[in-house]
């Protein structure tokens, strides 16, 4: 399959095809935002301690609402459907305040889900030849391309 992969984009299409390493440094990530801001939140079934994003629990419980009301008004069709795209966009106190009292969510053990926290999704390491510095996996798959892009143009 990779030589497939190859034979389009590299061979056919004139593509440059790169490996870059799976670390980071974290000066890099600092300076795109990425270790500030790289987060999703999360809340926790009470009882069993499992986790869940908290904007795909809001989007579902919008998607399972506007199924069951098939004569819901529009205008408020419409409000949901707002409140649905920007559900990754919500404060901790906002996505809480929506999934327990506007969208009334439970969790799977029927309980009140938790408070919302961030939870960032990187995953931080040390590196380094003494393993002092910081490093993170690279959390995107075209990270590698910018840490890398002087060598590419000289090259």
């Amino acid at each position: 399959m990779i030589d497939q992969w190859r034979k389009h984009f590299v061979l056919a299409e004139s593509m440059l095809e790169m490996e870059c390493t799976c670390l980071t440094p974290a000066v890099v990530l600092q300076t795109s935002g990425h270790v500030e801001r790289f987060t999703d939140l999360m809340v926790k079934d009470p009882e069993t301690g499992e986790c869940f994003r908290a904007d795909k629990l809001l989007e579902d419980a919008i998607d399972v609402l506007i199924e069951s009301s098939p004569d819901m008004p529009k205008e408020e069709r419409e409000d949901h459907l707002r409140i649905q795209r920007q559900a990754d966009a919500y404060s901790p106190e906002e996505i809480d305040d929506l999934l327990a009292n506007k969208y009334n969510c439970k969790a799977p053990s029927g309980q009140p889900y938790s408070n919302a926290f961030p939870f960032n999704l990187m995953f931080k390491t040390s590196i380094g030849p003494e393993g002092t510095a910081v490093g993170y996996l690279r959390p995107e798959t075209a990270q590698g391309l910018f840490v890398n892009f002087r060598r590419l143009l000289d090259a």
